[in-house]
């Protein structure tokens, strides 16, 4: 990824305030940013993976999937190890939104 930080959360809140990317299952574009996310994961900014994770809870869920708890394709599931790893770094909002993107 040849973008900082800071500039792919930006391009990103962008892209869903201008509901120029949809953001469901459904979406080829929505799954190709968090298969690319979920691989940068490592070297993406705790505060800036916090806020990425908030932005990707507009991601509707299947509701037949989330019923049988078969909801690991989000992009807090793709990223969760990697996540985890970052929280001893992160600060008290980064927790919280973290916590409410959970």
């Amino acid at each position: 990824m040849y973008l900082k930080d800071e500039t792919l959360y930006k391009i990103l809140w962008a892209f869903f305030k201008g509901n120029a990317m949809t953001i469901n299952k459904k979406s080829l574009e929505w799954e190709a940013v968090k298969e690319i996310i979920a691989k940068k994961s490592k070297d993406i900014d705790p505060r800036v993976m916090a806020d990425i994770l908030v932005l990707a809870t507009r991601e509707e869920q299947d509701q037949s999937a989330a019923a049988d708890g078969n909801i690991g394709n989000d992009l807090f599931s793709m990223t969760e190890a990697e996540t985890i790893l970052k929280m001893k770094v992160m600060n008290l909002d980064d927790l919280i939104n973290l916590m409410w993107s959970a």
